[in-house]
């Protein structure tokens, strides 16, 4: 009977261990836009990034890939645009529905975490969509201060939670999770994807681009125009404190135009909000708005997730300074220009 018994579990475990593969995962999904294109998943397993490029037809996919521990995983379009994000574990298959106008959108299925992660950006799109730093933080604070225990509670402090201005703060949130609920390896597994992502948008050109004038009239910004420019995105939420409108108003008054170009783009959902928004600002620069907003053409490839954005550029379009603090920009501007004057009257 013990000979049985040890025969049978025999079986069992070899069984077992045919039917799932722990040294990989699968994927198959779809996306809304229904064409055929390439898609970038990417990854961090064994300590190193992993970039696939996966075959989209007519909005569908599957790939399988190798991996060895727990991670996260990003999904992006061909113009590096967010799809949306999930957590994955060796043997799971994910099935996903994604939308290329919308990361917080996605319906991701295959693992308890996954599944949960994106019931809550659904339910909450709005507000994170909105980029609020005070919304979006108030939020991710509340949901960990109640799933102390939860792994999903340090992927959105990881992810949605806005650290500039608040890292104090966001220390002590991720101390307040139980420590087997913020694994080291998700930790370093973000930092080096969020590393990778940001090194790929920060090497992107700003080109000409186009948008509607305050003026009703359609526009362009041409870097060439000018030594440096800021490039600021905006909405009603993050303009209505006046911070963005007093500090452009001083940069033009201490700055030309030949020596620096300031465009406002707005990112609000309509011309009607946009315009309320901006009637008392009494603009010195440049106002405008993209139909499409993070993913019209000429932006969603410069990787704009979080309002309000600031971006630095030089004649070339290239960019020497990204983020969203308005005061960081300024010094950053100052300190640029001083240096290019300071050059002239050497030659």
């Amino acid at each position: 009977m013990k000979n049985l018994a040890f025969i049978f579990s025999l079986t069992m475990m070899i069984l077992f261990s045919s039917c799932g593969d722990n040294s990989s995962f699968k994927a198959e999904g779809t996306i809304d836009d229904g064409i055929t294109q390439n898609m970038r998943v990417i990854y961090y397993d064994n300590e190193t990034i992993n970039l696939l490029t996966i075959k989209v037809k007519e909005g569908a996919f599957e790939f399988k890939a190798k991996l060895t521990a727990p991670t996260m995983l990003e999904f992006y379009s061909a113009n590096k645009s967010l799809l949306g994000r999930a957590f994955v574990e060796p043997g799971d298959k994910l099935e996903c529905v994604l939308y290329k106008n919308s990361p917080y959108k996605a319906n991701i299925k295959g693992n308890d975490v996954s599944e949960r992660w994106s019931k809550f950006l659904n339910d909450n799109i709005e507000t994170i969509a909105g980029g609020n730093a005070e919304k979006i933080n108030s939020l991710v604070t509340k949901y960990i201060q109640n799933n102390k225990a939860d792994l999903l509670s340090t992927l959105l402090l990881l992810t949605e939670y806005i650290s500039p201005k608040h890292e104090a703060d966001g220390m002590t949130l991720l101390s307040t999770i139980a420590p087997e609920a913020r694994p080291q390896y998700l930790i370093e597994s973000y930092e080096s994807l969020l590393e990778k992502s940001t090194n790929i948008k920060a090497n992107e050109r700003i080109s000409m681009t186009s948008f509607y004038s305050n003026k009703d009239s359609l526009s362009t910004f041409v870097p060439h125009e000018s030594s440096y420019a800021i490039v600021a995105f905006s909405n009603n939420d993050t303009r209505s404190d006046g911070v963005i409108a007093d500090s452009l108003r001083s940069l033009r008054k201490a700055y030309h135009k030949k020596r620096l170009q300031l465009v406002d783009i707005s990112f609000d959902t309509d011309t009607t909000v946009w315009k309320k928004s901006i009637e008392n600002d009494s603009a010195t620069w440049v106002q405008g708005w993209v139909v499409g907003a993070a993913s019209a053409h000429s932006i969603e490839r410069l990787g704009i997730n979080r309002l309000p954005f600031f971006i630095i550029a030089d004649s070339t379009g290239k960019q020497l300074y990204r983020g969203p603090s308005v005061d960081s920009v300024t010094h950053r501007i100052d300190e640029l220009l001083k240096a290019h004057k300071a050059k002239e009257k050497k030659n």
